[in-house]
């Protein structure tokens, strides 16, 4: 037990630090990806003009601005999302709910984006969006949206999120199926036939994940078993630690007897 409770903290410390901008210490905001494959929030790259170059807070790698600004990395801002919804129960088990709580009274209510004069109490996880009760019956009980699923607000869970849906091409709106090699992001068919990705390496999307959880998999075994040996190199520091300071002792021992009858 205590060492998945290990893992589960330290689990929960990497997925933060990854999540964090380098150059603002916060939570990602609509992450911009490098060439040298590290993240930017888009509001420390948005005053950089076309091909204006630039380094890397993390690597010190010279990053470009491409023609048309930098495209924000739709994937990593939904995992984003992800994150910060299981977040709340996170912190409840860890005893910090209060705080959090404060910080979501003290926020203004949001207002509902059909009449956009009533505060919203309700959300669509489909189409992303928060609504009023009355508009909630008006909009959402017909054609279509019949099928949305509605959560009030507050009580969305990652479970209930319907990322799948969402996991579309921002320039196509195809689905993702397909992984880049090269650049490392999520692509649609069309950006490997049509588009930027075209003649760049490529494998499904699925694939891309196993492999990746794999791997990922191996390092965490082969850093539990590194972890593991150097506790057992600790124990036997301190044990030979303890018999040195037993022999010292000793040995002291010895010499003022030995002192005391000369």
């Amino acid at each position: 037990a205590q060492t998945r409770h290990q893992v589960s903290a330290f689990w929960k410390v990497t997925m933060e630090t990854e999540l964090l901008c380098p150059a603002c210490h916060e939570i990602f905001v609509d992450p911009v990806m490098l060439q040298c494959s590290h993240h930017l929030c888009a509001a420390h790259v948005q005053n950089f003009s076309s091909r204006e170059r630039f380094n890397c807070p993390l690597c010190n790698d010279v990053a470009a601005v491409p023609e048309g600004g930098m495209k924000i990395d739709h994937v990593l801002r939904m995992v984003i999302e992800a994150y910060k919804l299981q977040m709340p129960n996170k912190r409840k088990s860890d005893g910090s709910a209060a705080e959090e709580e404060e910080e979501v009274e003290e926020a203004p209510p949001a207002t509902c984006g059909f009449c956009e004069e009533k505060p919203a109490t309700r959300r669509c996880v489909q189409c992303a969006g928060v609504l009023c009760e009355e508009c909630e019956k008006s909009t959402h009980s017909k054609g279509f949206f019949k099928t949305h699923s509605i959560v009030n607000i507050g009580e969305e869970s990652f479970e209930g999120a319907d990322f799948a849906s969402r996991m579309v091409c921002p320039e196509h709106s195809e689905k993702l199926d397909f992984y880049c090699l090269d650049c490392r992001s999520p692509v649609c068919s069309h950006c490997l036939i049509l588009g930027e990705h075209k003649g760049h390496q490529q494998t499904p999307l699925d694939q891309a994940y196993q492999t990746g959880k794999d791997t990922l998999g191996a390092w965490v075994e082969k850093m539990h078993s590194r972890v593991s040996s150097t506790e057992d190199l600790l124990e036997s520091f301190r044990t030979a630690e303890l018999e040195l300071s037993s022999n010292a002792e000793g040995q002291r021992n010895v010499v003022n007897s030995e002192m005391d009858h000369l």
